[in-house]
C-alpha cells in the first residue's frame, strides 16, 4: 500500500542516476527482500518485495522500476551483489553504466 502511494506520487520524476540496494526484512513474521532504488536527489524510483534475492528478482525489479518512471537510467550504483550487472544488462540494456559502492562493500565485510 505504501509502495503504491509512493509510486503514484513520484511517477516519472526520477533522475537518470539510480542507487539500488536490497535489504532483508521481516513483515508479518515472514522474511523477504526489499529492493529499493532512489535517484541522486533522494527521490524514490521504485521498491519491490521479493521472497528471493536472485537474478530473476533483480531483473523483475529493474523492469518494474523502468516501467514506473518511464525511462531507463544512465547510471546504476549497486552494493556489488553478483546478480546486479547481468540483471541490469538483461532488464534495461547494455548501455547503462554500472558502478558498485566500494565503501559500502568494505563496510559490510568489516561488520561480518
Amino acid at each position: 500500500m505504501i509502495a503504491d502511494h509512493l509510486r503514484k506520487k513520484h511517477c516519472g520524476q526520477a533522475g537518470r542516476s539510480w542507487y539500488v540496494d536490497e535489504t532483508y526484512i521481516k513483515i508479518n513474521g515472514k522474511w523477504g527482500y526489499l529492493y529499493r532504488a532512489i535517484d541522486r536527489d533522494g527521490n524514490l524510483v521504485d521498491s519491490r518485495l521479493s521472497e528471493k534475492r536472485d537474478m530473476d528478482a533483480a531483473k523483475q525489479f529493474f523492469r518494474q522500476a523502468v516501467e514506473m518512471v518511464g525511462h531507463s537510467p544512465d547510471q546504476v550504483t549497486t552494493d556489488g551483489h553478483i546478480s546486479s550487472p547481468k540483471a541490469i544488462r538483461e532488464a534495461i540494456g547494455n548501455n547503462i553504466l554500472h558502478r558498485t559502492n566500494t565503501y559500502l562493500n568494505n563496510r559490510l565485510e568489516q561488520d561480518h
